[in-house]
């Protein structure tokens, strides 16, 4: 199978520039260019990106690895945003299914599929596509956000296979605790 590379919606990018601003201010978008290349800072940084424009994942991951560089602390979760999305979902379980679903809507190639494990983990399999090293700091941080949005409790998400290392798809085990309070997320 011959794999082109995977592309991601810029609104990924334009997503987590927000979350910067909101979080750290100008101050935050000026340390986390400096961190960049002067040419992938004019690509993540132009006035001309649009939320429905595709772009090289590797550009994204490279975004989050800047931020991680400014501020040390790895790359946030940006699932609240998406909270109203998963709203109606019944369980954890269903936020994750729902997520895989999502995936064609902002990435250009591969499929998702969740096998569940027991009542509290699951794999999340990414098959179909080319993804550079690293992108699981993209993914690890949105599947525990959504976990913990939903009430999950200490969600963990591990990437166990990598596409980019040679295996034949990506697979990410991730486990929660339930919560006995809360059965509807967050804020919804």
């Amino acid at each position: 199978v011959d794999l082109h590379v995977t592309n991601v919606k810029a609104l990924y990018v334009l997503q987590c520039r927000d979350f910067i601003l909101e979080t750290h201010g100008e101050p935050g978008i000026e340390a986390v260019k400096a961190k960049l290349a002067p040419g992938l800072r004019e690509q993540l940084y132009s006035p001309l990106l649009v939320a429905s424009d595709w772009i090289d994942v590797n550009l994204a991951v490279q975004h989050a690895l800047a931020y991680d560089s400014a501020f040390g602390d790895g790359v946030s979760g940006h699932a609240a945003e998406y909270r109203s999305v998963f709203a109606q979902a019944a369980s954890p379980e269903a936020v994750l299914e729902k997520s895989s679903r999502l995936w064609r809507r902002f990435y250009d190639a591969g499929d998702t599929q969740l096998l569940s494990l027991s009542p509290t983990s699951v794999v999340k399999r990414i098959s179909g596509c080319d993804l550079p090293e690293r992108h699981e700091l993209l993914l690890l941080p949105y599947y525990e956000e959504l976990l913990r949005q939903w009430g999950a409790r200490d969600p963990l998400a591990r990437h166990t296979k990598c596409i980019a290392r040679g295996a034949e798809c990506c697979e990410t085990v991730i486990s929660w605790r339930r919560s006995s309070l809360t059965t509807a997320p967050r804020g919804a």
